[in-house]
């Protein structure tokens, strides 16, 4: 199965460009959106900071694999991209050029440069080409980093941050063809294509892999047509994120579902939830994702069509996932007598005691929480370090968190062949 990601970059060779002395005031109207295959039209120069040379000249660069990362200063996962990217450029030298590429003034990015601690720390300035109007008409996007690869005058790649790496870009060297995802942020996950029935046909169920035609995961769609077909559909999902979801369609969710409430027994779990610390979450996607579609017609409530649809990823898995309970440390939100008032009005409000479960789920550095007040009180906590800290001011509520052993929920996911192996 295949996955892909959220980061995108772009890469470009360019051949064959006029020498056109360039402004970014060229005339941008009848500019057409390039994809994988196209030929790249002639550019003008660019102006740009940090680079070895004061204008980029594409004429120039005929033999190089040029990366345009397009980029603004608010992306983070952008800015801790740029040792990778500086990276590759050095290990690469004159056959490859990376060049950040953004809408933003020559004014504000040089503040950027200036101020951005995370690159002064690492004393690095990527080059840059600001003020854009151009490049981002050949390659459209909403999200960013995007990122497209031209090598030899033609568009190889439009793509996400992940798929930049030395082996891909080697093989691009080489002339080699690659297998990297488009990425394209104006796709919709909605149907328009009229399902084919025929007389015979009762329906039909469709499990596939990423789906390149399709945009990452937006939802879980249904729709019903004139001609009586009920079509549900997603597409390009981790599959422990789908059953959250079609599990938070049955019933609404009381807690977090953290590590620690779901119990595997599978060979892999890496191929059903993406880890931290892979290649990239996009990358793991493309590797990993399922895309899903039934048609049929069976008019029944929105509940029972989850139940069928959860039904049909396990079949075809061959997984059997389901909640259940089981005794474990946790923490618990228990009442106290109230000691008295701080009159506290710095920090963070807080809307009751599910909320405060949630935020100390969310932070990843406590065992599950288990709610037993499920009060309204609004609370105004300031930061805290530990347990003992949060009590010191959650105490003034009626309320402290404390450590114990619970019987909890817990969701299994388990691969049909192993429990048949007696494994886990």
């Amino acid at each position: 199965m295949k996955r892909i990601i959220f980061w995108v970059y772009i890469t470009l060779t360019l051949c064959g460009t006029a020498n056109v002395t360039f402004g970014q005031d060229k005339n941008t109207e009848n500019m057409e959106p390039l994809t994988v295959g196209d030929v790249l039209p002639p550019l003008p120069i660019m102006e740009l900071m940090h680079y070895d040379a004061e204008n980029f000249d594409m004429l120039t660069l005929q033999e190089r694999l040029v990366i345009f990362d397009f980029f603004h200063t608010s992306c983070v996962n952008c800015i801790l991209s740029f040792p990778k990217l500086d990276s590759l450029k050095r290990h690469f030298g004159n056959k490859l050029d990376i060049i950040i590429v953004t809408s933003e003034s020559k004014d504000k990015m040089e503040r950027f440069y200036q101020n951005n601690a995370f690159l002064k720390n690492k004393q690095l300035k990527m080059p840059t080409i600001y003020a854009d109007t151009i490049l981002s008409k050949y390659f459209p996007h909403q999200a960013v980093p995007h990122s497209a690869w031209i090598y030899g005058g033609e568009v190889k790649a439009v793509t996400y941050a992940d798929f930049i790496d030395g082996p891909t870009i080697q093989r691009v060297l080489d002339g080699e063809k690659i297998d990297v995802p488009v990425k394209n942020d104006f796709l919709t996950g909605i149907s328009t294509a009229v399902p084919e029935v025929d007389a015979l046909s009762l329906g039909s169920v469709k499990l596939s892999g990423f789906r390149h035609d399709k945009p990452m995961f937006d939802g879980i769609h249904t729709e019903h047509d004139a001609n009586g077909i009920f079509q549900s559909y997603f597409y390009n999902v981790e599959t422990l994120g789908i059953f959250k979801a079609l599990s938070a369609k049955i019933e609404t969710p009381t807690f977090l579902l953290t590590p620690e409430r779901i119990v595997w027994n599978v060979d892999s779990i890496g191929r059903y939830r993406y880890e931290e610390g892979g290649n990239g979450q996009n990358r793991w996607l493309y590797e990993n994702a399922i895309s899903y579609h039934r048609m049929d017609g069976n008019d029944i409530p929105e509940a029972e069509r989850v139940k069928v649809i959860w039904q049909d990823i396990e079949n075809f898995l061959g997984i059997d996932v389901y909640w259940g309970t089981r005794e474990m440390d946790c923490l618990v939100i228990r009442e106290v007598t109230p000691q008295e008032s701080r009159d506290s009005t710095t920090g963070q409000t807080v809307e009751g005691t599910g909320v405060l479960a949630f935020l100390l789920d969310y932070s990843g550095r406590y065992p599950p929480v288990v709610d037993e007040v499920k009060n309204k009180v609004k609370m105004v906590i300031g930061s805290y370090n530990d347990l003992e800290e949060l009590n010191s001011a959650i105490r003034a509520y009626g309320i402290e968190v404390v450590p114990a052993r619970r019987t909890i929920r817990v969701l299994h996911v388990e691969e049909r062949a192993r429990t048949k192996r007696g494994d886990g």
